[in-house]
Protein backbone atom coordinates (compact mmCIF):
# COMPACT_ATOMS: atom_id res chain seq x y z
CA UNK A 1 0.00 0.00 0.00
CA UNK A 2 1.24 3.22 -0.92
CA UNK A 3 1.06 6.09 1.27
CA UNK A 4 1.71 10.14 0.76
CA UNK A 5 4.43 11.66 3.38
CA UNK A 6 5.35 14.93 4.18
CA UNK A 7 8.86 16.19 4.62
CA UNK A 8 9.94 18.94 6.93
CA UNK A 9 10.00 21.51 4.37
CA UNK A 10 6.15 20.13 3.40
CA UNK A 11 7.08 18.28 0.08
CA UNK A 12 5.50 14.94 -0.10
CA UNK A 13 6.75 11.43 -1.13
CA UNK A 14 5.59 8.07 -1.93
CA UNK A 15 5.93 5.13 0.49
CA UNK A 16 5.62 1.99 0.10
CA UNK A 17 4.04 0.26 3.60
CA UNK A 18 3.81 -3.62 4.36
CA UNK A 19 0.45 -3.38 6.32
CA UNK A 20 -1.85 -1.33 8.60
CA UNK A 21 -2.13 -2.26 12.22
CA UNK A 22 -4.72 -4.44 12.82
CA UNK A 23 -4.96 -3.48 16.78
CA UNK A 24 -5.09 -0.31 18.74
CA UNK A 25 -1.63 0.00 21.17
CA UNK A 26 -3.81 1.61 23.54
CA UNK A 27 -7.38 0.30 23.85
CA UNK A 28 -5.91 -3.34 22.51
CA UNK A 29 -9.30 -4.04 20.19
CA UNK A 30 -9.07 -5.92 16.84
CA UNK A 31 -9.43 -2.61 14.66
CA UNK A 32 -9.62 -1.55 10.82
CA UNK A 33 -7.80 1.74 10.66
CA UNK A 34 -7.05 4.24 7.60
CA UNK A 35 -3.67 6.18 8.29
CA UNK A 36 -4.08 10.21 8.52
CA UNK A 37 -1.15 12.04 7.49
CA UNK A 38 2.44 10.55 7.37
CA UNK A 39 5.83 11.82 7.79
CA UNK A 40 9.12 11.24 6.50
CA UNK A 41 12.40 12.67 7.39
CA UNK A 42 15.11 12.79 4.59
CA UNK A 43 17.95 13.88 6.40
CA UNK A 44 17.90 11.20 9.00
CA UNK A 45 20.39 8.18 9.11
CA UNK A 46 17.47 5.94 9.60
CA UNK A 47 14.76 4.87 6.79
CA UNK A 48 11.55 5.51 8.92
CA UNK A 49 8.03 6.57 7.99
CA UNK A 50 6.03 7.79 11.14
CA UNK A 51 1.95 7.72 10.65
CA UNK A 52 -0.54 8.56 12.74
CA UNK A 53 -3.62 6.78 12.79
CA UNK A 54 -7.08 7.05 15.48
CA UNK A 55 -8.46 4.45 16.84
CA UNK A 56 -12.37 4.01 15.52
CA UNK A 57 -12.83 1.81 18.98
CA UNK A 58 -15.72 4.32 20.49
CA UNK A 59 -14.68 3.94 24.39
CA UNK A 60 -10.97 4.94 23.21
CA UNK A 61 -10.35 7.13 19.77
CA UNK A 62 -6.97 7.57 20.89
CA UNK A 63 -4.67 8.75 18.12
CA UNK A 64 -1.17 6.95 17.73
CA UNK A 65 1.58 6.07 15.53
CA UNK A 66 3.07 3.50 13.68
CA UNK A 67 6.99 3.72 12.70
CA UNK A 68 7.39 1.87 9.53
CA UNK A 69 11.08 1.33 8.55
CA UNK A 70 13.00 -0.25 5.89
CA UNK A 71 16.06 0.27 3.26
CA UNK A 72 14.76 -0.50 0.20
CA UNK A 73 11.58 -0.92 -1.39
CA UNK A 74 8.43 -1.71 0.99
CA UNK A 75 9.11 -0.39 4.53
CA UNK A 76 7.83 -2.70 7.41
CA UNK A 77 5.46 -1.99 10.48
CA UNK A 78 8.26 -1.81 13.70
CA UNK A 79 6.35 -0.39 16.14
CA UNK A 80 3.53 1.08 17.56
CA UNK A 81 3.37 4.11 20.08
CA UNK A 82 2.18 4.80 22.65
CA UNK A 83 1.84 1.34 23.90
CA UNK A 84 -1.07 1.42 26.86
CA UNK A 85 0.40 -2.74 28.87
CA UNK A 86 -1.90 -5.33 29.18
CA UNK A 87 -2.19 -6.86 32.46
CA UNK A 88 -2.35 -10.40 32.92
CA UNK A 89 -5.99 -11.73 34.49
CA UNK A 90 -4.84 -14.08 37.59
CA UNK A 91 -7.65 -16.44 39.75
CA UNK A 92 -9.20 -14.58 42.42
CA UNK A 93 -6.96 -17.33 44.51
CA UNK A 94 -3.71 -16.11 43.08
CA UNK A 95 -4.52 -12.62 43.48
CA UNK A 96 -5.64 -12.88 47.09
CA UNK A 97 -2.50 -15.60 47.58
CA UNK A 98 -0.02 -13.22 46.65
CA UNK A 99 -0.73 -9.39 45.26
CA UNK A 100 3.05 -8.94 45.37
CA UNK A 101 3.16 -11.43 42.69
CA UNK A 102 0.44 -10.09 40.82
CA UNK A 103 1.97 -6.69 40.57
CA UNK A 104 5.82 -7.48 40.05
CA UNK A 105 4.25 -9.99 37.05
CA UNK A 106 2.52 -7.17 35.55
CA UNK A 107 5.35 -4.82 35.70
CA UNK A 108 7.95 -7.26 34.32
CA UNK A 109 4.60 -8.33 31.45
CA UNK A 110 4.53 -4.46 30.94
CA UNK A 111 8.90 -4.29 30.36
CA UNK A 112 8.11 -6.79 27.92
CA UNK A 113 5.45 -5.53 25.79
CA UNK A 114 7.67 -2.21 25.60
CA UNK A 115 10.47 -4.72 24.52
CA UNK A 116 12.82 -4.01 27.65
CA UNK A 117 13.94 -7.95 27.11
CA UNK A 118 16.65 -7.55 29.40
CA UNK A 119 14.69 -6.38 32.66
CA UNK A 120 11.71 -8.37 32.22
CA UNK A 121 12.83 -12.23 33.07
CA UNK A 122 14.81 -10.38 36.11
CA UNK A 123 11.14 -9.00 36.84
CA UNK A 124 9.18 -12.41 36.28
CA UNK A 125 11.98 -14.30 38.59
CA UNK A 126 11.08 -11.96 41.17
CA UNK A 127 7.45 -12.60 40.96
CA UNK A 128 7.74 -16.06 40.92
CA UNK A 129 9.91 -15.61 44.66
CA UNK A 130 7.03 -13.56 46.07
CA UNK A 131 4.30 -16.28 44.72
CA UNK A 132 6.30 -19.40 46.19
CA UNK A 133 6.97 -18.14 49.32
CA UNK A 134 3.51 -16.48 49.60
CA UNK A 135 2.39 -20.32 49.20
CA UNK A 136 4.73 -22.06 51.39
CA UNK A 137 4.22 -19.31 53.88
CA UNK A 138 -0.18 -20.05 53.35
CA UNK A 139 0.59 -23.67 54.36
CA UNK A 140 2.98 -23.06 57.40
CA UNK A 141 1.19 -22.79 60.49
CA UNK A 142 3.62 -21.89 62.51
CA UNK A 143 4.64 -17.97 62.84
CA UNK A 144 8.40 -19.29 64.03
CA UNK A 145 8.94 -21.18 60.78
CA UNK A 146 7.10 -18.34 58.64
CA UNK A 147 9.91 -15.74 60.01
CA UNK A 148 12.32 -18.53 58.73
CA UNK A 149 10.83 -18.70 55.54
CA UNK A 150 10.80 -14.89 54.57
CA UNK A 151 14.32 -15.21 55.39
CA UNK A 152 15.60 -18.14 53.10
CA UNK A 153 16.86 -17.89 49.69
CA UNK A 154 13.88 -19.01 47.19
CA UNK A 155 16.48 -21.57 46.15
CA UNK A 156 16.03 -23.26 49.18
CA UNK A 157 12.28 -23.00 49.38
CA UNK A 158 11.64 -25.13 46.15
CA UNK A 159 14.36 -27.53 47.21
CA UNK A 160 12.95 -28.21 51.09
CA UNK A 161 9.63 -26.48 52.17
CA UNK A 162 7.96 -27.18 48.18
CA UNK A 163 6.66 -30.81 49.19
CA UNK A 164 4.51 -31.14 45.27
CA UNK A 165 7.01 -32.72 43.04
CA UNK A 166 5.36 -31.41 40.06
CA UNK A 167 5.17 -27.48 41.39
CA UNK A 168 8.87 -28.06 42.21
CA UNK A 169 9.91 -29.14 38.76
CA UNK A 170 8.10 -26.05 37.47
CA UNK A 171 9.64 -23.56 40.25
CA UNK A 172 13.11 -24.79 39.84
CA UNK A 173 13.34 -24.16 35.96
CA UNK A 174 11.59 -20.71 35.90
CA UNK A 175 14.36 -19.49 38.70
CA UNK A 176 16.52 -19.71 35.65
CA UNK A 177 14.80 -16.75 34.13
CA UNK A 178 16.55 -13.55 34.68
CA UNK A 179 19.69 -15.30 35.65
Amino acid sequence: MYITTYNPEGRTENHDISALPDSCPVCHASVTVDPKIAFFNPYSSTNRVQVVFWCPNNKCRAAFVGIYSGYSGTLYLESLLPIEPQTYEFTRIISELSPDFVELYDQAYAAEQVKLSDICGCGYRKALEFLVKDYVLSVTSEDEEKEKIKAESLAHIISKRVQNSNIKEVAKRATWLGN
